[in-house]
């Protein structure tokens, strides 16, 4: 059996790095696409016939039709948002059926009393996207989680009414909105009818295409500077958003290459410090050619340099290959800047980068090298030979610090406008 075929499509940073783009542009070469971590907090943007389409909890191989695209028991579902999602591809006459779309009936739900709890407590703290993950998350540690196999049991009306009792009860000491329960139960039946003959059974799915050689393309949500235990925490998801969440989310162990996502900036939502912000012009600039503004909450995202020892750090987790997207975004920026090493200025050496902890130093003094800009318009160009000098540069100086090449280099928002190195 041949399990070296599989990849893993992870953030390097803090979410919205492109990774459904290169999931889109990867995944002619594979038979299956698997999510298997976050939920409907997530937002995956590609682009089909020229029109952009934001997938938050549906794979993001939608567009091959050839491809199956699987959504394994670690990803938290949300039934009604699934259904509006499947609802919102028809427009582009993108259609699921049980052939190309299934759900591991092991999936946690994230339930309405989640969502009203997210915003009651920790979701507007935090700067969550107040998608319920973080209760559901917790509901599903503390094993009173609801779960899609559940809805199929004849007395799940019951299991529900009676934990939607214990949940408004909560509700009301965190001073939140409490629900009416017959509403949400029959609002819930109606979304799972309209998704049930997609359940089925994904871990025998998986090791069935595993033994039969078929190749699988893993999907992660978020980015690594999120994950719940190594990220900056507590300004992180409820996820495991590292490699090992594949293992997690699915059940099984596969080697796998290992292909991170990274932007040529920075950019992060939600309440955190971010060492190498920008606060000039220039971040706006990034922001609209970029078009940084949050998938699931349309939230303007901050923008900052690229940080080198906050990637040095997850590059810890072996990651095989890069991918840089959005590198037309910075044509005609003035500078360019790299934060390239933290520097403690009490004891005169430099520092690794650790989450929650070098952050709050304010001692600590970013270096940067600054790299001159180009003019030239790359947009949809496919050879690297073709980029400008100071383009080229720029990559070039990337993978110095980093000590990796760069595979793929994105430059433009079209599956093509891609080079592969």
């Amino acid at each position: 059996m041949n399990t070296t075929q599989h990849t893993l499509v992870v953030g390097l940073q803090f979410g919205d790095e492109g990774k459904g783009k290169i999931i889109d542009s990867l995944v002619d070469d594979f038979d299956a696409v698997v999510r298997f971590n976050g939920g409907a907090n997530a937002g995956h943007t590609i682009y089909y016939k020229g029109q952009k389409i934001a997938l938050h909890q549906i794979p993001s191989g939608v567009l091959n039709k050839h491809v199956l695209n699987i959504i394994s028991h670690g990803l938290l579902l949300n039934l009604s948002l699934l259904v509006e999602e499947m609802n919102g591809l028809d427009a582009f006459s993108i259609k699921l059926t049980s052939k190309n779309f299934c759900i591991s009936p092991l999936c946690t739900l994230v339930m309405p009393w989640h969502i009203a709890m997210d915003r009651a407590t920790s979701g507007t703290q935090i700067g969550t996207t107040v998608k319920g993950i973080g209760p559901a998350s917790a509901d599903r540690i503390n094993r009173r989680g609801i779960r899609l196999i559940d809805l199929f049991a004849e007395d799940f009306e019951k299991r529900f009414m009676d934990e939607g009792v214990i949940q408004n009860n909560i509700l009301k000491v965190f001073g939140g909105d409490t629900l009416d329960l017959k509403k949400e139960y029959t609002l819930l039946v109606k979304s799972f009818e309209q998704i049930r003959g997609y359940v089925l059974d994904v871990y025998d799915l998986l090791n069935s295409l595993t033994k039969n050689n078929k190749r699988i393309l893993f999907e992660a949500a978020q980015g690594m500077m999120l994950d719940v235990f190594n990220g900056t925490y507590p300004y992180v998801t409820s996820s495991v958003c590292d490699p090992s969440s594949v293992t997690q989310g699915t059940g099984y162990v596969f080697p796998l290459k290992k292909i991170g996502v990274l932007k040529p900036y920075l950019t992060v939502v939600g309440a955190r410090e971010v060492p190498t912000e920008i606060f000039s012009t220039t971040a706006d600039i990034i922001r609209e050619k970029g078009n940084e503004y949050g998938a699931t909450t349309g939230r303007p995202r901050r923008i900052g340099w690229i940080d080198i020892p906050m990637l040095r750090y997850v590059l810890q987790h072996g990651i095989d290959e890069f991918a840089l997207m959005k590198l037309d975004v910075l044509t005609n920026i003035d500078e360019i800047q790299v934060c390239t090493a933290y520097w403690d200025v009490h004891i005169d050496e430099e520092i690794r980068y650790t989450p929650g902890y070098n952050d709050g130093l304010k001692h600590i003094t970013k270096v940067y090298e600054s790299f001159p800009a180009w003019k030239e318009d790359i947009s949809g160009m496919s050879k690297f030979e073709d980029l400008p000098k100071n383009a080229k540069a720029f990559i070039k100086g990337i993978e110095r610090y980093l000590d990796k090449k760069i595979s793929y280099i994105s430059t433009g928002v079209n599956k093509e406008d891609l080079i592969v190195r």
